[in-house]
């Protein structure tokens, strides 16, 4: 890992984990909703996730909407 995680880029990653967003698309409200934080909040640690750890993650676009693979 390049950079350490923040505690939120942790937290998200680990309930990124923990849902299936390839069967189901991703909704930055939901998510944001879930862990109580704003939707901007969401997609700004998301992007940080993609330039930290880019080996455990992979974000997509297909059917209309963000698929998440996390390698955990």
């Amino acid at each position: 890992m390049a950079e350490e995680l923040t505690d939120f880029e942790k937290r998200l990653y680990d309930y990124l984990c923990s849902k299936d967003f390839v069967a189901s698309a991703f909704h930055g409200a939901e998510v944001a909703k879930a862990l109580g934080v704003k939707d901007d909040e969401v997609y700004c640690a998301l992007a940080c996730l993609t330039k930290k750890i880019p080996k455990k993650i992979n974000i997509d676009y297909r059917n209309g909407g963000i698929r998440i693979i996390t390698a955990d």
